[in-house]
């Protein structure tokens, strides 16, 4: 019997969930700085997690300069990023108070006109004040860039014409990032806000489409173990090389998704991960596993730091720690904690995912059905 092929390149889904699993797991991880001085393993951990964002980039540029027309490609910004971000947002501004700050409910839900039209005014100037939003600067950075699509449209598919164009476009992009790495984030100033975060989304947008454009380069070899082992080892060096030079200077310019070693290092789970969409896992329990995964990443994403604010409000996050430093210390004690505040976090985000596409269908199906 035959198997129906899934419609998703199961690579690149394994490379989304790994992504949001590494967003997930930066937003409960331990301070490296918290006893005064750089805590070398807690430093590690940061390291490898934190990337997810430059991940997300990438895979968005996997598919993004495809020949659409713009107006298509913002009906759907509008209809699965633009709405959604909308509605979370209403939905913390009513019940942040409630969840997070032990107001009452009544109170929580409770808001001036002033208060409607502080919260469009700062989403306007792409500035995230409702409580439990913080993290939304990502959706924001993300239709910014949409709005330059036919300009990056244009220029993806100028380099797509010559080779030597994607390179030279490869190695001055990397330099001008080396640089801006070497003056400590001081030559371009970027930062998860506004055109200082569009502007390196968008080169990384670009290195997504080179890398899947050149994919059957990649995964024509027949050392299958090597595709996935060197990546993967690279992406632990460069992690040991990005923590080594913030031990070293001081600096975090390094950590964030906008510098070299970030950029690098999202482009090793994207090797890391190509070979899935060959081999049997495509076609097995696993690959369906992960595409349905990967379609939950979305959701997963937006409503993750709102239930982290709920956790911490009632010291899920101190007591697990306490509970494990009864059995472990040191470098076990924080990987013990990461992982499983990371797995609490994505399992319980993961559980509201569902829910939410179930009810949001049921209620597709019932307007249809009265329609």
């Amino acid at each position: 019997m035959s198997v129906k092929k899934s419609r998703r390149d199961v690579g690149i889904e394994l490379a989304r969930v790994i992504a949001c699993l590494i967003v997930v797991g930066v937003h409960v991880s331990l301070a490296d700085f918290a006893t005064g001085s750089y805590d070398l393993s807690r430093g590690f951990i940061n390291c490898l997690l934190a990337d997810g964002v430059a991940i997300f980039w990438m895979i968005t540029g996997c598919f993004l300069f495809r020949p659409q027309p713009y107006a298509t490609v913002l009906r759907r910004a509008a209809r699965t990023i633009a709405l959604p971000i909308a509605l979370f947002s209403l939905v913390c501004l009513h019940f942040s108070g409630w969840l997070f700050d032990g107001t009452s409910l009544a109170e929580s839900l409770s808001h001036t006109p002033t208060a409607y039209w502080d919260g469009l005014k700062s989403a306007l100037m792409l500035k995230l004040t409702i409580p439990g939003t913080g993290h939304l600067w990502y959706c924001y950075t993300y239709l910014l860039v949409l709005l330059a699509f036919p300009v990056l449209q244009a220029f993806a598919q100028w380099m797509d014409a010559d080779v030597r164009r994607e390179k030279w476009f490869m190695g001055i992009s990397f330099a001008l990032l080396l640089l801006n790495d070497w003056s400590k984030n001081e030559l371009f100033g970027f930062s998860h806000h506004s055109i200082n975060a569009a502007v390196p989304a968008a080169v990384e947008m670009l290195w997504g489409h080179i890398l899947y454009k050149h994919k059957d380069a990649w995964l024509s070899s027949q050392h299958r173990t090597k595709k996935i082992l060197l990546p993967a080892a690279a992406f632990v060096l460069l992690n040991l090389v990005r923590m080594y030079i913030v031990y070293a200077s001081g600096s975090k310019a390094v950590l964030y998704w906008y510098s070299t070693i970030g950029l690098l290092c999202a482009v090793c789970v994207l090797l890391f991960c190509l070979p899935a969409r060959n081999g049997r896992c495509a076609e097995a329990a696993a690959g369906r596993l992960i595409s349905w995964l990967g379609g939950h990443t979305f959701m997963i994403y937006l409503v993750h730091f709102p239930i982290r604010n709920v956790l911490y409000r009632y010291a899920v996050h101190t007591n697990l720690f306490d509970w494990l430093s009864g059995f472990s210390h040191g470098v076990v004690l924080e990987v013990l904690y990461t992982g499983g505040m990371l797995v609490l976090l994505f399992a319980l985000s993961l559980i509201v995912s569902v829910l939410i596409r179930g009810v949001s269908r049921l209620f597709v199906r019932n307007k249809q059905k009265t329609a």
